[in-house]
């Protein structure tokens, strides 16, 4: 590792506004709310508040940030609810370096906590026992043009990259947003997070 990750900060940061959002936790540890801002290169593509159960890891609601009404609904829940900032932590080597690497190993220290992601196995350890082991698919993409044909220029297959790591040390929660390594031609998918719930 380059250098070792910033601490915490000492203040909890309370949420109140979906601007600069892409990672928050509920007051209770119980939800993580993720906004995911669409393909890269897709200025075009809506992006989505989505709310995450912990314990599973899957999303339960989902509101697409296009309409006034539903800007409205995730304004007021970010009022109504207390959603608090996680600490951000960037794996080594971070994203481009890793996307220029092509199936790199990365790996991020917090503490006695250990992440590595060696494409498809992204695992979490801490106290060297074993809290979450993943295999992680590839993303594939094949252009087509205005007649369904395949466009050549087009047609990719790329290795998911660690992007980052956000940590609520309170809670005890991760969560790993997986990412993807695209062109301007053929954009990628938005990240997605994995959660977990350290001991």
């Amino acid at each position: 590792m380059d250098s070792p990750p910033a601490p915490p900060s000492s203040e909890p940061t309370r949420v109140t506004a979906l601007e600069g959002l892409v990672v928050a936790i509920s007051d209770d540890g119980a939800r993580v709310i993720h906004v995911d801002r669409g393909p890269s290169g897709s200025p075009a593509a809506a992006a989505y508040l989505t709310t995450y159960d912990v314990r599973t890891g899957r999303a339960i609601d989902r509101l697409k940030l296009d309409m006034s009404n539903n800007l409205n609904r995730a304004r007021l829940r970010l009022v109504r609810e207390t959603f608090w900032k996680m600490n951000q932590y960037d794996p080594t080597p971070q994203l481009l370096s890793a996307c220029s690497a092509h199936s790199p190993s990365q790996g991020l220290d917090i503490s006695d906590i250990s992440v590595r992601f060696e494409f498809p196995r992204l695992q979490v350890t801490q106290s060297g026992r074993n809290v979450l082991t993943r295999s992680v698919a590839a993303w594939s993409y094949q252009a087509k043009d205005d007649k369904g044909r395949i466009d050549q220029d087009c047609v990719m297959r790329n290795a998911m990259v660690l992007n980052t790591v956000y940590l609520d040390h309170a809670s005890n929660v991760m969560v790993l947003l997986v990412g993807y390594c695209g062109s301007d031609m053929c954009p990628e998918p938005a990240d997605h997070p994995v959660i977990t719930r350290l001991r």
